[in-house]
């Protein structure tokens, strides 16, 4: 199962980074390790810079995310998704969790395009991010309780805390 899955992780891989030289959203696609290093990373681990759409709070910087696809489960079983660039969002925890009803839903299939599910990613990081489980409760409360001004000024300071 593992080599098939390897099999099928390589042309997804191989989907994403064509995509990539084509897209406004995908900025590069790297192979990774479990956590976003790319020294020594590998086809289940994709470390992929995004651009947050124009009507995004975020739009304006990049951030980064990693994907980790099981080698004993995918493509059945959608891939993990952790944000690795500091960002105040309710959906995402402030270790860059991001909420899992994400892609595990009745709307994940196996023959789902990579490129699909990352611009699927982005926009529910980026924009509808109020429709997810709460996994950050200091950036919820923001968004619910203070301006809209207050939280764009919450996302700035911490994407500002960023090592590019």
């Amino acid at each position: 199962m593992a080599s098939r899955a390897l099999k099928r992780a390589g042309m997804d891989f191989n989907r994403l980074q064509q995509s990539a030289e084509s897209s406004a959203t995908i900025q590069s696609v790297q192979i990774a390790d479990e956590s976003g290093n790319t020294k020594n990373g590998d086809l289940f681990h994709w470390r992929v810079e995004v651009n947050p759409p124009a009507n995004s709070v975020y739009a304006g910087a990049s951030y980064t995310l990693l994907f980790s696809l099981s080698p004993e489960q995918y493509p059945f079983k959608p891939p993990k998704v952790r944000v690795l660039t500091p960002i105040f969002n309710p959906m995402v925890s402030k270790e860059g969790g991001v909420c899992e009803a994400l892609l595990e839903n009745e709307e994940w299939k196996p023959t789902t395009p990579s490129p699909e599910f990352v611009e699927k990613v982005v926009v529910a990081v980026f924009t509808d991010f109020k429709k997810f489980d709460i996994l950050n409760e200091e950036a919820a409360n923001v968004m619910v309780n203070k301006s809209a001004e207050e939280f764009k000024r919450e996302v700035v300071r911490v994407r500002a805390t960023a090592k590019e």
